[in-house]
Formats: C-alpha cells, sequence, structure tokens
C-alpha cells in the first residue's frame, strides 16, 4: 500500500473521479499529523472494496 500515496501526488487515476482530491487531503493530513501509517489505515478503509 505505501507505493500507492507517492503514486496519486503525481499520477492520479481518470476512472475514479475526486480521488486525487482525496488522497491529496489525507497526505496533507498525514503529514501534519506526522504518521506514517495513516495514509496505508486510509486508503485500505476508503478504497478496498469491503468484503
Amino acid at each position: 500500500m505505501t507505493d500507492i500515496p507517492e503514486k496519486a501526488t503525481t499520477d492520479t487515476p481518470n476512472e475514479i473521479p475526486g480521488v486525487g482530491i482525496v488522497l491529496k487531503g489525507a497526505w496533507k493530513l498525514e503529514k501534519k499529523l506526522g504518521s506514517g501509517s495513516f495514509g496505508d489505515i486510509f486508503l485500505a478503509t476508503t478504497l478496498m472494496p469491503k468484503s
């Protein structure tokens, strides 16, 4: 999961509208909190399908 936030800063998937905004918001919040795992948890709960 760690490569997804890095990719999102330069290359946003066009097939998912608004994902770039969400990822950038999470990225800024993660930097503010100084937590390295926040982005992974956020992405896992937001983008991964619920089973």
